[in-house]
């Protein structure tokens, strides 16, 4: 995703100002067009959020602004058996549930040819995993009812095609 800052136009503009409308940071409606009213909201949120409130929507801000599932049940996808654990294990220890992945969830990744190991309550790829590893088994868990939000952990490894 872009950095969004005064000057920006367009479609991702119109998504962060409805973002900040739906907050409360900003008088609609939306027009596409990011300017001092946009970056006044923006720090607002920012400052809020302890961010750097320097009216940017950088990756940071961008993340911070992502809807937070509306449920407890919550599919990890990696292709690193440790940090995916570890996620599993805070998640639970903060009351939060883990979405088993289905049977046909796991057969549906295999079937376009993605390794993935059988670990319980988290959808754990080859450590060489590549971007479309990741794109299917990403779209075979939210094409499922039983969860409520998504959590992917990407370790890097040597060799591993971390571009696609």
């Amino acid at each position: 995703m872009a950095v969004l800052m005064q000057g920006s136009c367009g479609a991702q503009v119109t998504a962060l100002q409805n973002r900040l409308i739906a907050l409360g940071f900003l008088a609609g409606p939306a027009d596409g067009h990011f300017g001092p009213a946009t970056a006044l909201a923006l720090r607002d949120l920012q400052r809020r959020l302890l961010l750097l409130p320097d009216g940017v929507a950088g990756p940071r801000t961008l993340a911070a602004l992502q809807p937070r599932p509306v449920g407890p049940r919550l599919a990890v996808v990696t292709n690193s058996a440790g940090p995916g654990l570890l996620a599993t294990d805070y998640l639970v220890a903060q009351g939060g549930q883990l979405a088993v992945p289905t049977a046909g969830q796991l057969a549906a990744i295999r079937e376009k040819g993605v390794l993935v190991r059988d670990a319980g309550p988290t959808v754990i790829l080859g450590r060489g995993a590549s971007p479309n590893c990741f794109r299917t088994a990403i779209q075979a868990v939210l094409q499922s009812d039983n969860n409520d939000g998504l959590l992917v952990v990407y370790a890097p490894y040597i060799g591993s095609e971390p571009e696609g």
